[in-house]
């Protein structure tokens, strides 16, 4: 099996969603996790992939711990396949071990192909998520 290089994954992902999505409604965003958490919380599809652009691009980002389990929750529950896709990337980046971990039981019920793969990506990339048991 052809091993795949997680950031290029990442890469096509972020670039793939820039398609998809129109950015008309650009985030203006001040620095605070209250208005990344209004924008991840939103109904509307496009600010959610704005937010998760945000933390994805900016690694440096202070996200509040709250806000780790609405990203979660966006991953497990969205309609959206690409806004799920991007959630794992935004979980990755966060290294929230915590909810990383949960990676290992959703790889066997994810049904979507190409989410397994990325979940096999992370799982790969970060081997400590196989010691935390």
């Amino acid at each position: 099996m052809r091993k795949f290089n997680f950031s290029a994954t990442a890469l096509i992902l972020f670039l793939s969603t820039v398609f998809a999505f129109s950015q008309s409604d650009l985030m203006v965003w001040n620095g605070s996790s209250e208005e990344l958490e209004k924008y991840i919380n939103s109904k509307d599809e496009h600010k959610n992939a704005i937010a998760l652009q945000k933390i994805i691009m900016n690694p440096e980002i202070e996200i509040a711990n709250y806000l780790c389990y609405d990203i979660y929750r966006m991953y497990r529950n969205h309609n959206n396949d690409k806004i799920r896709q991007m959630a794992l990337v935004a979980l990755y980046k966060m290294e929230h071990f915590n909810l990383l971990k949960n990676l290992k039981d959703d790889l066997y019920e994810e049904k979507n192909p190409q989410l397994r793969r990325q979940i096999f990506l992370i799982l790969e990339k970060m081997p400590v998520l196989t010691k935390l048991d």
